[in-house]
């Protein structure tokens, strides 16, 4: 048989699961983003204006006492304890506020603040079960989401590794059908087909490391974006008047660039 007869050799089959393996990086995409969009949908945390007296008893809160405002505190918020970005809203009855959650696991707490007592009072979330226990021995109320990136990055490394070994394979059978026929010694060819499969892996690792560099890159640029977000929402700059803001966002911007600047 010839070398393109042998490589012609079943074309149709070969390209039908080249098809079926380019079909699997789209409907995984799909998939993930269906399952990652309703993961990540914000945690509503709610709590009666009159809070009962069986969560005013477990907290020591007196039957009488006036609730003036409620934070929610995590480690999304350094524990801070009156950052006003979660600051639980009064309406109809009913202190709310529309967590914002992350992949991982999520622990937070209520922080009560009470007519005439200086001090507030941390809570559990009377309607989140589950809770975790801090390095003190308390309590904090826990809210578990997949980790949806590290299970995205593994389904794609699956599914381009599969492709990426039957493209490897659709390349080099024709060079070794045709040097394995030829007339040198056997760990000869051994040895020139090691170097070629080893060849054409390291070329398509290093396009997967460059594709990975830039994810991190990306990543990076969203994490510093988000960390400037914070400093200048900490000091007062309101987005939707940006013009009249030129204050507040020079202060801002000298907090998050004057540690760089004093590092070097």
């Amino acid at each position: 048989m010839s070398l393109i007869a042998h490589y012609l050799h079943k074309w149709k089959f070969r390209v039908a699961i080249l098809i079926g393996l380019c079909l699997l990086w789209p409907i995984q995409s799909i998939i993930i983003s269906a399952l990652q969009s309703g993961a990540l949908e914000p945690y509503r945390i709610q709590l009666p204006v009159n809070v009962d007296n069986t969560t005013r008893d477990k907290w020591g809160i007196k039957h009488d006492a006036i609730i003036e405002k409620i934070f929610v505190s995590g480690s999304f918020s350094d524990w801070h304890i009156d950052d006003t970005f979660y600051q639980l809203t009064q309406q109809n009855q009913q202190w709310y506020f529309d967590l914002p959650v992350y992949p991982g696991d999520l622990e937070y707490k209520l922080v009560l603040f009470i007519q005439n007592k200086v001090e507030p009072v941390w809570i559990l979330d009377p309607n989140n079960p589950q809770t975790s226990v801090n390095p003190w021995g308390g309590e904090n109320s826990l809210i578990r989401i997949a980790d949806w990136p590290k299970i995205t990055l593994i389904s794609q490394i699956l599914t381009a590794a599969l492709l990426g070994t039957f493209l490897l394979f659709c390349i080099l059978e024709p060079f070794l059908y045709w040097l394995l026929h030829q007339k040198i010694p056997f760990h000869r060819k051994l040895v020139l087909s090691n170097i070629l499969i080893l060849a054409c892996a390291q070329l398509l690792f290093f396009s997967y490391q460059l594709h990975l560099n830039r994810q991190l890159i990306k990543q990076g640029l969203i994490d510093s974006v988000h960390a400037m977000h914070l400093i200048l929402h900490g000091e007062g700059v309101d987005f939707e008047q940006l013009d009249t803001q030129a204050n507040n966002i020079n202060r801002g911007l000298s907090q998050f660039f004057c540690p760089c600047y004093h590092a070097h």
